[in-house]
């Protein structure tokens, strides 16, 4: 609690590869609001790196096609699946404001939308990553 989205998807899973939560914490924090240009939400970003771990090639560009076409449709599917959940993938869109000026900070939290909204993009996050495999 009170971590980022992306801090919160990757800690979940860090044990699994062998990364130590403090680091995991550490990497997904350049995730965090979209990556502070507008980005993916942080979720969704951890979300990719997630099932890059679980799927991504280890061979040089294009050493395992397949293996690599199967991933990307996993990301598709995973965002296909997000927006399905709530219509965008960008904080911007799905929290209504600019994480990343004072004035959007601000509102978000006058309007509560941290904590009534960010948890239910973690869970989804983290359920349609399971669900993916």
């Amino acid at each position: 609690m009170g971590f980022h989205c992306s801090q919160s998807v990757l800690e979940v899973y860090a044990a699994d590869f062998g990364i130590d939560p403090m680091v995991a914490r550490r990497m997904a924090n350049a995730l965090a609001g979209g990556s502070g240009v507008g980005g993916e939400c942080g979720a969704v970003a951890s979300g990719y790196l997630v099932l890059g771990l679980r799927h991504g090639n280890t061979k040089p560009v294009y050493g395992d096609v397949d293996k690599e076409a199967a991933l990307f449709g996993r990301i598709s599917r995973f965002v296909a699946e997000f927006k399905k959940r709530h219509g965008a993938i960008t904080c911007r869109e799905l929290l209504g404001v600019d994480v990343f000026t004072r004035e959007g900070r601000e509102e978000g939290l006058r309007k509560d939308l941290f904590t009534r909204r960010c948890p239910n993009y973690i869970r989804d996050a983290i359920t349609i990553v399971d669900a993916l495999g």
